[in-house]
């Protein structure tokens, strides 16, 4: 028996719902996607502050007001309905194309002047983020939810030093990998609900 989900994420009992099966479906896919993308992330990351911030102790670099808070308590986290849990991701991550854009437009830059950058990922993770927020808003909408609104976000980096600017990407970019390992933890258990 395949247990289906109300808009308000309480469970209902529907073998044949066709709706429950493809966000079932769904959600094993964007599962992998997110899992891909995470570790697509982690790299860029890694290239980057190898590329701009080579040498420097960033560990404990604060974060930017830009990007939402991604620790939870595990009980209430596991208290989560779907509708919830797609929220927050809609929230979290609608955030990140402005930087990954940016940092192409860097990247572009340098290529024109002759220099070689690291950052061959870049573009794959802003295409896969978009593909992940295309998910994100489907599903969304099967549930009968409304869309979260595009921030209209002034890039932070405006009249910043050039260490600042760097260093706020470089905090973009590991606050966009806590967003999406939430995101895999996410589509874990949205998976197993609907599977």
């Amino acid at each position: 028996m395949v247990m289906g989900w109300t808009v308000e994420g309480a469970p209902v009992s529907n073998s044949t719902t066709t709706k429950s099966i493809n966000l079932g479906q769904d959600f094993s896919k964007t599962l992998k996607l997110s899992r891909r993308l995470l570790q697509e992330s982690r790299l860029l990351t890694h290239h980057y502050r190898m590329w701009k911030l080579p040498g420097s102790h960033l560990d404990f670099t604060g974060t930017s007001s830009n990007f939402t808070s991604v620790p939870i308590n595990i009980s209430t986290w596991l208290k989560l309905q779907p509708s919830d849990r797609l929220r927050f991701l809609s929230d979290a991550l609608q955030v990140y194309p402005v930087y990954l854009e940016e940092l192409e437009k860097w990247e572009k830059e340098e290529t024109k002047k002759g220099s070689t950058t690291p950052l061959k990922s870049v573009t794959h993770v802003r295409l896969d983020l978009r593909d992940l927020l295309y998910h994100i808003h489907r599903q969304m909408s099967s549930l009968g939810l409304n869309q979260t609104k595009v921030l209209s976000l002034e890039r932070p980096w405006s009249g910043a030093s050039h260490w600042c600017t760097h260093l706020k990407m470089y905090q973009a970019l590991r606050a966009m990998e806590q967003t999406l390992l939430r995101a895999v933890r996410e589509y874990t258990i949205l998976q197993r609900w609907h599977g």
